[in-house]
């Protein structure tokens, strides 16, 4: 009777399905402002909601790449992602207008240059997940 409970133990559980601990989300982004300075990017939805800790900004410039930063947990602290090229970084600043700690429709990203981009420079922001996939782009032309 023993080995027959376990037998049937290990069948039934693989038959379980058991959701991921830290499932993928999906995120929608807005432009919502934009100029040679900076944007404003609107999170227009998120499912599920991430903490902000698995989550990771990066930026392209042209056609360069800048160096990925981890978003802090912290509302109102800016990054820094630096970009070859450019010799001071852009500043990167989650704010969780719901205040519920978590990145969800109706948050907002700030971007900043640290200098002002020139006419005709393709800009994308990108917010990456903890494993590295990229979860959402946008992109806009100064």
């Amino acid at each position: 009777p023993v080995a027959a409970s376990a037998i049937l133990y290990i069948m039934v559980s693989g038959l379980i399905d058991v959701p991921p601990q830290n499932p993928v989300p999906t995120i929608m982004l807005t432009l919502t402002n934009e100029s040679a300075t900076g944007a404003a990017i609107l999170v227009a939805g998120a499912q599920p909601p991430p903490a902000p800790g698995n989550l990771r900004v990066n930026l392209e410039i042209g056609t360069t790449f800048g160096v990925a930063a981890s978003l802090p947990s912290m509302t109102g602290v800016p990054v820094s992602v630096s970009v070859p090229g450019y010799p001071s970084s852009f500043t990167v600043t989650w704010l969780d207008v719901g205040g519920d700690g978590v990145v969800n429709g109706g948050d907002q990203f700030v971007l900043s240059c640290p200098t002002a981009l020139s006419s005709g420079t393709a800009v994308s922001f990108l917010l990456i997940w903890n494993d590295g996939r990229t979860l959402s782009t946008i992109g806009w032309t100064v």
